[in-house]
């Protein structure tokens, strides 16, 4: 509804004009009835008033001079004059001021609500071109922070605009907060329906919180995270307020919208040109949501001074884990897994890097073991890439605990389904290979050890394993091999003992012939591949 506020000495014009017709339907209010100009000004400076129709002559302050009024103090409100046919004069000054109208009394019915229903299509065009405006504006002034917080933008650029879009540089200490929402939170609340109104009342949450301590501004990365951007001459001091901002921030959005959030904070910057130092290490410390989990605000100097421990030995739950895999013992499979990640909860700002590359160790082992017996894993491990994009993708420990477990259950299906389609003797021989792959064994000694012809068993294993003798005892040794390379503490003539192989260069060469590169090559290539 747009404001109305009539001012006229005749108390019937006064009367006739609030009754002449319904207001509502026209979307319209009656805000004020005042009988003088003064009066007028009072309410015209405590209200939001978007229509003032007045009398042009009034005691204490005549409608002209309030119309001069209005103008000088650029308020937006449209004026209608209403005049005697003597003062003709009065109302040529009036239309030079600017007014929509002017009606001579008595008022006409069709010429006044004529005049209304103009004046009202007026406000409502400015309106919307000044939305337009504005969201223009505030598209630039977004863009404009985000290249001043990734430092993509010339220090002359920034100057010449931060003045035009309200941007204060001239602050002498900055912050950056980063707000990263659950998208699981997202996608499991069932309240939730509409995501671009969900992170615009995430944004009113955010600007309303942080106008109020006056400390900074709210806008978004090309993550569609949000960014926090404090400043001020006393920010150092106000630290603990800035906390309390992050927190009711998080708390608001966790009471009202029922979403999660993770807010990492940088360093505090002396010098707006290095604003992008604090946001580049908010960034890189939202990584410890792993390790948290949401609803949690983190300081990277927290980080900084306690990076935790880097390094959990984890040599002895692989082998147990491939023991479990090798006897189908999910459970214990499970249970492995649950102690590994236990031990992550247990260690202190544990790095999210350490406990990826831990994650990745074990899925490495658990496919190697299963392709090691040479089922069939080509419709489920086919990219080993997306594979393992997979274990950065998660948010917590618990979901990417738990896709561990479902990885596991998936190696033992693959292995169940291949056993049913071998042989009582080659399942034993497959098992036994397993076992004794760095022994210094051949298909004659094998079938010598299961009183098998030689001939016979590489023709039944070639049939059932779908791969010669020879090569699958290679692949056996060699994906061994590549789990004992990364864990760097042995040179290449102790890994080729270790699994079988006399002779370090014939193990170089089987091992270039599997993988395209030489043992040490192997080991400088930092990229995990199966």
């Amino acid at each position: 509804m747009y404001k109305v506020l009539i001012a006229d000495d005749e108390p019937f014009i006064l009367e006739g004009l609030a009754n002449i017709i319904n207001w509502e339907e026209y979307g319209l209010e009656i805000v004020g009835l005042v009988n003088n100009g003064l009066e007028a000004k009072d309410i015209i400076d405590s209200h939001n008033v978007n229509l003032l129709i007045t009398d042009i002559k009034m005691p204490k302050m005549a409608g002209l001079e309030l119309i001069r009024y209005i103008k000088r103090e650029k308020k937006n409100i449209k004026c209608i004059v209403l005049s005697g046919y003597n003062d003709f004069e009065y109302v040529k000054e009036a239309a030079k001021l600017g007014i929509e109208n002017y009606l001579l009394k008595p008022v006409d019915d069709e010429e006044f609500i004529s005049t209304l229903i103009n004046t009202v299509d007026t406000i409502e065009n400015e309106l919307c071109e000044n939305k337009e405006i504005q969201q223009g504006l505030k598209i630039l002034r977004d863009n404009i922070l985000l290249r001043w917080v990734t430092n993509n933008v010339s220090d002359r650029e920034l100057r010449e605009k931060a003045s035009f879009l309200n941007i204060n540089i001239k602050n002498s200490h900055f912050l950056v907060a980063i707000l990263k929402i659950s998208t699981k939170s997202i996608y499991d609340n069932p309240d939730i329906d509409d995501s671009i109104l969900l992170r615009a009342s995430i944004q009113n949450i955010c600007c309303q919180t942080i106008t109020e301590s006056t400390l900074g501004t709210v806008f978004h990365d090309i993550d569609s995270d949000f960014i926090l951007l404090f400043s001020g001459n006393d920010l150092l001091n106000r630290i603990p307020e800035i906390k309390k901002v992050l927190y009711d921030c998080k708390q608001n959005i966790n009471m009202n919208l029922k979403v999660d959030v993770f807010v990492s904070v940088g360093s505090v910057e002396v010098d707006y040109r290095l604003v992008y130092r604090s946001y580049k290490q908010a960034k890189t410390i939202q990584d410890y949501c792993l390790v948290l989990g949401y609803n949690h605000v983190l300081f990277y100097d927290r980080v900084a001074v306690s990076p935790g421990k880097a390094f959990i030995d984890i040599k002895d739950d692989l082998m147990a884990l491939n023991e479990a895999l090798r006897c189908r013992e999910l459970q214990s499979i499970n249970s492995v897994i649950k102690d590994i990640f236990t031990k992550f909860h247990n260690i202190e700002n544990l790095n999210p890097s350490a406990i990826r590359n831990i994650t990745v160790t074990i899925l490495f082992s658990m496919v190697n073991f299963v392709r090691s017996l040479n089922s069939n894993t080509s419709t489920v491990f086919e990219d080993a890439n997306e594979l393992f994009f997979n274990v950065y993708k998660f948010e917590t420990l618990y979901d990417l605990e738990n896709w561990l477990k479902e990885m596991a259950l998936t190696c033992i299906n693959i292995l169940d389904s291949e056993e049913h389609k071998q042989s009582p003797s080659i399942r034993k021989i497959l098992s036994y290979l397993n076992s004794h792959y760095n022994n210094d064994i051949n298909l004659k000694t094998v079938a010598s050890e299961f009183e098998l012809n030689a001939f016979y068993l590489g023709q039944l294993f070639k049939s059932e394993v779908g791969d010669s003798f020879t090569n699958y005892l290679n692949n056996l040794r060699i994906n061994r091999a590549k789990e004992l390379i990364m864990e760097g503490k042995y040179k290449n003539n102790e890994i080729a003992e270790k699994v079988g192989y006399i002779n370090t260069n014939y193990f170089s060469t089987i091992f270039k012939k599997a993988t395209g590169m030489s043992p040490t090559e192997f080991k400088d290539n930092k990229s995990l591949t199966f």
